[in-house]
């Protein structure tokens, strides 16, 4: 739980200070008016990284250093950054150049960008379900940056077109070892999304529906690191031509599946709309669960995303969390909800 922030030379604010409820906050204010900001601020201090811009575009215009300094169960942090220089952590009166795993602090990020996923590239939905393994798994975020920079070093071996088959074999082996892993934690997560959606979905609607998500990929999952090696050396003269590699998790997908088919061809926009919500929630208790403390749930405006009745369930499903929500106008279900409204 948050408790007070303070920004100084952070995006639009020079200075400010904001403290919240342990329960609901809303941030009421117009377009532009920095709200998503303060957002933003929490999360770079919870996680050590902004979801939207590099730490050079966090820092105000005309200014050179930035810091944000904030109280979470009654324990403050405190993150210092520059233009020129890497950022600097204070936590418990500790300094760190990194943030690790168990440093962080669960967050759930609900902003109306998630609304695309299902309609846009395959790298968006990886993206998402990579930053959910990450917060939930300490050891797969070191594993994926293993297997990117292997990518990287193949990537440029291809562009070489000067190796030897042993050199390329090494990295082959590198890529599928860690490829394997990265796989099977991804499908361990589906099966545990896969437990539960199709009863979210079917709450959140009023109707019971079956929902999956599916794993899609050219290589067979089953034994996917043998699987991969072989296909890696087996298209070797096509990604000769290209200068990269063809397979992989990094080429992989995931497919959310209504009643048989594929959400990105036949949902309406409500459907999505219902199973994206649904994957927020089941994302906040698998975090809950994984990391035994109920995470801070930012929602940057995705009331005017949802209809009254989802607006009604999401609301009924928030009296667990500490919820900071971003709006332009109080909606009637708003004034219901016990809590702080932040005027900016």
């Amino acid at each position: 739980m948050i408790s007070n922030i303070k920004l100084t030379n952070f995006r639009s604010y020079k200075s400010a200070s904001f403290d919240f409820s342990e329960k609901t906050n809303i941030i009421l204010g117009k377009n532009g008016a920095g709200k998503t900001n303060i957002l933003e601020a929490i999360l770079f201090l919870a996680s050590g990284k902004s979801y939207r811009a590099s730490d050079r575009d966090l820092i105000k215009y005309s200014e050179n250093t930035a810091s944000l300094i904030g109280k979470f169960d009654e324990r403050e942090r405190n993150v210092k950054f520059n233009i020129d220089k890497e950022k600097n952590y204070v936590i418990n009166n500790s300094k760190y150049k990194r943030m690790q795993f168990t440093h962080t602090i669960p967050v759930v990020l609900f902003e109306p960008e998630f609304m695309q996923i299902i309609a846009r590239g395959p790298d968006t939905r990886r993206d998402y379900f990579d930053s959910l393994l990450s917060r939930i798994n300490p050891t797969f975020q070191t594993n994926l940056n293993k297997y990117k920079r292997s990518l990287a070093q193949r990537n440029n071996l291809l562009k070489s077109r000067n190796f030897s088959s042993e050199e390329m074999f090494v990295w082959n082996i590198k890529l599928s070892e860690l490829g394997g892993i990265i796989v099977s934690n991804r499908l361990e997560l589906i099966e545990k999304i896969n437990q539960t959606i199709s009863d979210m979905y079917s709450e959140l609607a009023s109707k019971k529906h079956q929902i999956k998500v599916e794993y899609i990929s050219k290589i067979n999952a089953q034994n996917y690191t043998n699987n991969l090696l072989k296909g890696l050396e087996k298209n070797l003269q096509l990604d000769k031509e290209t200068g990269f590699t063809s397979l992989g998790p990094h080429r992989d997908d995931f497919e959310f599946v209504i009643s048989g088919k594929s959400a990105n061809i036949s949902a309406s926009r409500g459907e999505n709309r219902t199973l994206l919500l649904a994957m927020k929630i089941i994302e906040t208790k698998l975090i809950k669960h994984a990391r035994d403390i109920a995470p801070i749930l930012l929602l940057d405006d995705v009331f005017s995303e949802l209809d009254e009745e989802r607006q009604g369930k999401l609301i009924e499903f928030l009296y667990d969390n500490q919820v900071i929500i971003t709006t332009t106008t109080i909606t009637p279900l708003m004034k219901g909800v016990s809590g702080k409204i932040i005027e900016i």
